[in-house]
């Protein structure tokens, strides 16, 4: 699970961490890095027993604010076809 830095020019300063990370997961790997229970909620709150893992968090790139080592700061977004769009929509989201 690669972590980036949410400002690149930040990556020079000797004692900065990267502060985000993308990653690729379905809906299973969430559900269980999360400890959803899809009985009872789904990545936005919305799912219920009818719904599929598949429908509320389907499979792709997510991103969320993560220093290396430590537990994330932030609830997943995406999913996203590639890293790269994930990482090009959080620094967007951050530095606009």
């Amino acid at each position: 699970m690669p972590h980036f830095y949410t400002d690149p020019s930040r990556e020079a300063e000797p004692y900065s961490l990267p502060d985000a990370e993308a990653f690729r997961a379905d809906a299973g790997e969430l559900a269980e890095a999360l400890g959803w229970e899809w009985e009872q909620t789904g990545a936005d709150g919305s799912c219920d027993e009818w719904d599929s893992p598949e429908d509320c968090a389907p499979a792709g790139f997510y991103v969320w604010s993560c220093f290396p080592g430590c537990m994330p700061d932030s609830e997943p977004t995406g999913p996203f076809e590639t890293e790269t769009e994930a990482v090009t929509y959080w620094r967007e989201m951050f530095n606009d």
